[in-house]
Order: C-alpha cells, then structure tokens, then sequence
C-alpha cells in the first residue's frame, strides 16, 4: 500500500514494508545486472531495468549492453512484449532516470509513455543535461514517478547511494571533464611493491581477479616507463571472463623518457589505444577527451605519488601481502560514492570472501578501512577453518 502526502517540495510517500522489500529486491536486481557492464556501455553510463506485475514479481529484467545498442528499459519492454506479458506490467525499476533525447537510439521516455505502466521508480538523476528531463515528462503524461534520492526513508538510502555510484564515473567525466580514477598497488609485507625475482606479482590468485575486474571496469590504464620496462605488462584481462564485445580501452604511459617501441606496437595489435604524455595532469586531460569515464593507474610509488600530489586520485585500493594472508587497505580522497565498493557489493567475479571493507557507515573522508582475507581458498570449507586458525594464532603470537 502506497499513500502520499506533501512536505514541503518533495513528496513524502507512506509505502508499507512488503512493498519497500519487493522495491529494493527489484532495484538490486537490476543493479546486479547493471554492475556487470560496467565498463561496457561508455562513453554512456551503466544502467537496469527491471519492470514488476502487481503482485511484486520481476516479469522482465535488462542491463544497457553497449554504447549505441538499446538502453536498459527499451530490452526490458521488448522482453516484455516477447513474452506477451505487457498487460501484467505495473511497475518500472530503473537505476538512471529515463533518457529524454534523440541520441544514436530514440528516448526511452517515450518508449515507456507508450506502455500503461503506471509507476515509474527511479534510482539517480541524469546528470547529462542534454538527455535530462525525463521523470519530469513522465510525470507530466500522469505517471507516477518516484525518484529514490529525494525520499526521506532511511530504508532506500543505501539503494539511492548504489545507483549514484553507478554513474560516479560517468557523472565525472559529465562535471569535470575528466575520470574517475583508481590506483591499485600490490605490496609485501615490507611495504615494497617489487615481487620477488622471476616473478611479475605476488598477490594471490584472488588478489588477481580483483586487479583483472578492475581493468574490466575501466575504460584506461595509466602507466608508468619503470613498470613498462620491469613488466612488459599485457593490460589484458584473463584472470576473469572479458566481455564479448571488447570495449574502446586506452593505455596512457606517463614520463619525459623514450618507450620501447616493440611493446607499444604489441598492446596496439592487441587492440588498444596508445599515448605517451609527460605528466599526470596531461594524462587526465588526455583520456577526458578520448571519453573516458573510469580509468586505473597500474605503475610504481614515483607515479602513483606524482598523481596523488596532484590530487588527482579518487580512490586507492593496496593489495598487501602477508604470508599466507593478503588483505586489501581503500582509501578515498572524493566525496563521490565509489564504483569500487559498488563492485565489492555487487559483481559476480568480486570473490564474496575477500570482503573490501568493514560493515559499517562510511562518514569520513578520505575513508580508510582494513580487513583480513585469506589467499589460499581450493578447499573452501577446509581451507577457512584452518586459515582462520593459523590467523587466529599469529595475532595472539603477537601479544
């Protein structure tokens, strides 16, 4: 049951608790699905659409594909239709407020103006002022139109802040001009990011899949001369599964010194984007202007402190490794809700037992966390207890 009253200039609504729980499983669904293209759909943001019956049952569920294809809502209805379910529609989920123009495919408001659904609820505002407007029209057609960021009820904020981070990285580029960007480090348990000799890393193979769907993620990765010398990096994503349409990625590789020109011909055959720039400030100029809305620094402390000096970091992730244990340290220096632990929430290829962060409110910023995960999983069962237990052991060794 769903009652309104008028406070002030937002609406308040009065929604009973089965109906908030059929609301939020609906929008994390579709934020589920929507996490997993992140990456996919520049220079256009993530988005998921999910559409209920009135009984609160998800009929049809979509994610935005890639850039030029059809939006979120517009496969959710086609789906719909497919299934001849269009008159059981009631309910619309959707992350990102409806497009209100004509880009490379037509406005979904208008798509959903030619359905009867009657409610519309809507995660995030459209920071895009060319494509904005489209809860206002749908409102003015005499839908129903619930915009998640502007009720009162603490039982939606964290939904409110899930579809916000979902857009942070294009909501960015949208406002600055610039990404969001993500440095990661990998080190030892002397602090030093140098594996040992003959090997490329240290981390553990769960520590990988985190660094391989971060690259997923982003549409850069900003680089360093050192790390292309001491590495030969590949940038490629294998430690999980890629997308089947690989997106536009640019490799930006900063510093005054020559690079080798055989490697920067191998990542170009292998389908990147490829600049040399002299500083940090030009690489963010650079991929702002190529449209990239994310991108992840993989390179030594000397770059990685040229563009934390140059405020230029949004969030931090530090893989370190202890022994048999790694645990991850985050860090974040912008205000903005971070697609980072939007990935730890909700992607299939984050591993669910190597929590990024505490369970608790995240209120001050930067926000610096720490926790404990375990490295060595084959045996999930076994592995756990006795790793929890030599874990266990090693901190009262240490008192």
């Amino acid at each position: 049951m769903v009652s309104e009253q008028n406070s002030g200039n937002a609406p308040r609504l009065e929604i009973d608790l089965k109906r908030k729980q059929v609301i939020k499983k609906a929008f994390r669904q579709t934020l589920r699905m929507a996490t997993r293209r992140l990456g996919a759909t520049w220079p256009n943001p993530p988005t998921g659409c999910a559409i209920l019956d009135k009984e609160g049952n998800i009929i049809s569920l979509a994610a935005h594909g890639t850039a030029g294809e059809a939006h979120a809502e517009i496969l959710a209805l086609e789906t719909l239709n497919h299934w001849d379910l269009k008159d059981k529609a009631a309910t619309l989920v959707v992350t990102l407020e409806p497009c209100n123009h004509h880009g490379k495919t037509p406005p979904c408001v208008e798509a959903i103006l030619q359905t009867r659904i009657p409610e519309i609820w809507i995660g995030a505002a459209d920071p895009n002022k060319i494509a904005t407007g489209g809860a206002d029209r749908l409102e003015k057609a005499g839908r129903k139109v619930v915009r998640l960021w502007e009720l009162k009820d603490p039982f939606f904020h964290d939904l409110a802040q899930d579809c916000q981070a979902l857009i942070t990285p294009f909501s960015t580029r949208i406002s600055t001009n610039r990404p969001w960007i993500i440095a990661k480090q990998a080190l030892n348990d002397e602090g030093s990011m140098i594996p040992p000799k003959g090997q490329k890393t240290f981390t553990s193979k769960l520590g990988l899949e985190i660094a391989h769907l971060l690259r997923r993620s982003c549409g850069g990765i900003i680089t360093g001369r050192g790390t292309i010398l001491a590495d030969h990096p590949l940038f490629t994503i294998r430690h999980i599964s890629d997308f089947s349409q690989t997106p536009e990625r640019w490799i930006i590789a900063c510093g005054q010194q020559s690079l080798p020109m055989n490697w920067i011909e191998k990542r170009k055959r292998a389908g990147f984007h490829f600049l040399h720039v002299q500083s940090p400030e030009e690489a963010v100029e650079a991929l702002g202007k190529a449209g990239v809305a994310m991108a992840l620094i993989e390179a030594g402390p000397k770059l990685l402190n040229a563009f934390k000096e140059a405020g230029l970091i949004d969030e931090l992730l530090k893989i370190h490794k202890r022994d048999e244990f790694d645990y991850l340290e985050w860090e974040k220096f912008n205000s903005s809700p971070s697609p980072l632990l939007l990935l730890e929430k909700y992607s299939a290829d984050w591993p669910k037992h190597l929590p990024l962060k505490n369970k608790k409110a995240l209120t001050i910023s930067p926000e610096v966390f720490r926790t404990t995960f375990f490295g060595k999983m084959e045996n999930e069962a076994d592995d756990l207890f006795s790793t929890c237990k030599k874990f266990v052991g090693k901190l009262v060794g240490k008192r």
